[in-house]
């Protein structure tokens, strides 16, 4: 374990977490330059660093305040970083459209100020529990961008199962949003 300033601890989960965010400038521009080879490394890459640094804090008993910060903030700033490239181009395989993006925006933007509100009016610290349907969320969200980088290196394109996927994606995102407002409701 190190330590930062003011003496934060920086364990090997949260530094697994760091590199989630490592990944991210890479990935934007492999996307931009479609290479698609390359995306898909670094997305299982990313989706694999976030199943392994909840793991390693829970089995090294490494769980911190800060980890519990920065992992779905890592998870935010990934998808939507992701999505946005996606959705700046069009591709062969699919078409982001902007309604998508604008739902994953405000979908994680509401999440985290009501987190912000509740834990205010609790007066308790700022704190996103992550639920079984969220990390659902971010598993079907890595499948589907993994799905699609895919169609589009290998020119296998099959519209059917990428559009199922997309919408399995918005239902399982609206699904565990509307899960996160019920649990911020019963806060109060």
């Amino acid at each position: 374990m190190i330590a930062i300033s003011g003496g934060v601890p920086i364990t090997f989960a949260t530094m697994i977490t760091l590199v989630r965010f490592v990944l991210i400038p890479p990935l934007i521009v492999a996307l931009q330059e479609h290479a698609w080879d390359h995306a898909i490394i670094i997305m299982a890459l990313a989706g694999l660093s976030d199943f392994l640094d909840g793991w390693c804090a829970r089995f090294f008993n490494q769980q911190t305040q800060l980890g519990t910060y920065l992992d779905p903030l890592a998870d935010k700033v990934l998808m939507i970083s992701c999505y946005a490239s996606m959705f700046s181009e069009w591709f062969s395989a699919l078409y982001i459209p902007a309604w998508f993006l604008a739902l994953v925006i405000v979908r994680e933007v509401s999440i985290v100020a009501g987190a912000l509100v509740v834990g205010g009016y609790m007066n308790k610290p700022f704190s996103i529990k992550p639920s079984l349907l969220g990390k659902a969320a971010m598993t079907v969200q890595v499948i589907f961008v993994l799905f699609f980088f895919i169609a589009e290196s290998f020119h296998c394109v099959n519209n059917n199962a990428l559009q199922c996927l997309f919408y399995a994606v918005v239902a399982i995102l609206i699904a565990s949003w509307m899960h996160y407002v019920y649990c911020g409701m019963k806060e109060l």
